[in-house]
């Protein structure tokens, strides 16, 4: 049920209930705990569920226990500054990516994700980044339910995921929005496992492709700087 809002703002019991797959009945005692623990607030007059400030509280708990977060803000000030362009930190949730970190760019016209955005996984540098370091059966296992999900093919993508494996870093250019440009390097956790990434996105007029290339070394250093805090794969 708190899934619901990761793509709405409020919604009514029948649409949680909805999106849960649970009747009204069963929604509506969930509905009531939640409500109760602060994690949801109801308006009475639009009959409306809204997030609660007990998912702060959560928010804050998350920030101060994970050594990657605390560390990241100013790492991706400090390439925000070097580039530019917006920065941001992705970690690998299921086949997906998710933000939970950005600093953006100070230009009026800049690139730019929701924090807590979840994106799928062959559209960005990010994603392609999180692609190419799974295990080739794994990576193998993600495409195909991606093709049959939306009726593609990605034999391209597929061989452009092996160079990206090899280089340690890939580049998106107007895959995922359209005048936008990024580049994503993999972030290694002590045991040489990737579940996180740094990314730099800005507009293609203005983050071209000597800019991109210029990034990567940037990007390449500060993600060796926050490997010893990277954490484990959720």
């Amino acid at each position: 049920m708190l899934d619901y809002f990761r793509a709405h703002g409020c919604g009514r019991l029948s649409d949680l209930a909805a999106h849960a797959g649970l009747n009204l009945a069963t929604a509506l005692r969930f509905a009531l705990a939640l409500e109760a623990q602060g994690a949801l607030v109801r308006d009475p007059a639009t009959r409306q569920y809204s997030l609660g400030p007990w998912v702060l509280e959560l928010a804050s708990s998350l920030l101060r226990e994970q050594p990657l977060l605390q560390r990241a803000h100013a790492v991706l000030v400090a390439l925000r500054d070097q580039t530019g362009e917006t920065a941001s930190l992705w970690v690998r949730q299921g086949r997906n990516r998710v933000c939970v970190d950005r600093v953006e760019s100070q230009h009026g016209l800049r690139g730019s994700v929701d924090l807590g955005a979840r994106l799928p996984p062959h559209r960005g540098a990010a994603g392609k980044v999180f692609l190419a370091t799974l295990p080739p059966e794994e990576r193998e296992a993600v495409l195909v339910e991606v093709e049959r999900e939306e009726g593609i093919s990605l034999d391209a993508l597929r061989v452009e995921l092996d160079q990206v494996a090899r280089q340690g870093w890939a580049i998106s250019v107007a895959e995922r929005e359209p005048g936008v440009a990024s580049v994503a390097v993999p972030i290694h956790d002590p045991r040489g496992v990737v579940n996180a990434a740094l990314n730099v996105s800005g507009p293609i007029a203005r983050f071209t492709h000597e800019r991109r290339l210029a990034a990567i070394p940037l990007l390449q250093q500060a993600a060796a700087r926050l490997s010893l805090y990277a954490f484990p794969r959720v």
